[in-house]
């Protein structure tokens, strides 16, 4: 079978089945909560939304949130359901993590909610009583850090920049494979993430960003298929997507044997950057500065 663009072998994934009653308001403490990254997923099968709280605590797994049904508070949200509201949160939400449970707010609503699968094992507590993505380390701290090295690439030794502009943008892209797995769902292969976050509005807005920029050349190619070529065109955002992702394949699969490299990645990545901060102050995720990563010295 042939694989494009970095594509894996699909794995089997078992994602969560609706609870018994789908007549209760949903609690939602995560990624689902209006405002949060994954909330447009179910919005349109949302009728009203309410703050709550429950009992219970947070634990994070991968950088999914567990509610533990012990001592102390946690903040979500009520979601009174509109149509296959359940439906559509079992498609985000994988079974090997979640499972279905009945909770009482403290003051007093039954409502259903996706409680840990074996929260103990492999997680750590969350020292809060409120979940928020805006507080993620990798989407908060993680950019100001790619930005900051590649402005430390200019000038000193060439070989060890051929390797670190190369560290940068593989930072780079573990911080966006995290933010699309927590706003399409965790359980989606790698290129389809990469292809619904292509095709989504939010994508072409930060891709706006360098369309003015881009050159007639800025061209890929596959390392493994030569006859597979990527380039970034100002009218095609998705496809635009898929340029950036396939030098991060080129990267992973057989790294990169040739220094003349460096100028087209550290150029890539730098775009890239740009893109990704437009998304990020759409997505209302706060962006550090480069300066505070650097000691505090001027941008």
């Amino acid at each position: 079978m042939t694989l494009a663009v970095g594509e894996q072998q699909a794995m089997p994934i078992q994602l969560i089945e609706v609870p018994d009653n789908t007549t209760l308001p949903a609690f939602v403490y995560g990624f689902l909560k209006p405002g949060e990254l994954a909330h447009s997923i179910i919005e349109a099968y949302v009728e009203h939304a309410v703050p709550a709280r429950v009992t219970g605590s947070l634990r994070v797994r991968d950088g999914l949130p567990l509610l533990v049904a012990d001592s102390g508070s946690v903040e979500g949200f009520l979601l009174l359901p509109k149509g296959n509201l359940y439906e559509a949160i079992s498609s985000f939400e994988p079974r090997a993590q979640y499972r279905w449970s009945e909770t009482t707010t403290l003051d007093g609503t039954v409502a259903n909610v996706l409680l840990g699968r074996s929260p103990q094992k492999g997680s750590a507590p969350l020292d809060a009583s409120c979940f928020s993505s805006r507080k993620d380390i990798l989407l908060v701290y993680g950019p100001r850090s790619v930005r900051g090295a590649m402005r430390r690439l200019f000038g000193g030794d060439e070989v060890a920049k051929f390797f670190e502009v190369q560290m940068a943008y593989m930072l780079l892209w573990s911080i966006i494979e995290r933010f699309i797995s927590l706003r399409y769902g965790p359980w989606l292969e790698p290129l389809d993430k990469v292809r619904r976050f292509g095709s989504d509005p939010l994508w072409a807005s930060g891709f706006a960003a360098i369309t003015d920029r881009i050159e007639s050349d800025e061209k890929v190619v596959d390392s493994r298929d030569p006859g597979s070529v990527y380039c970034l065109d100002a009218a095609k955002p998705e496809r635009s997507l898929l340029y950036f992702y396939q030098f991060r394949c080129n990267l992973v699969h057989r790294g990169k044997a040739a220094m003349v490299e460096t100028v087209r990645l550290e150029r890539a990545a730098n775009q890239l950057m740009d893109c990704i901060e437009a998304v990020w102050g759409t997505s209302g995720i706060e962006w550090k500065g480069e300066s505070e990563e650097l000691g505090g010295t001027a941008r």
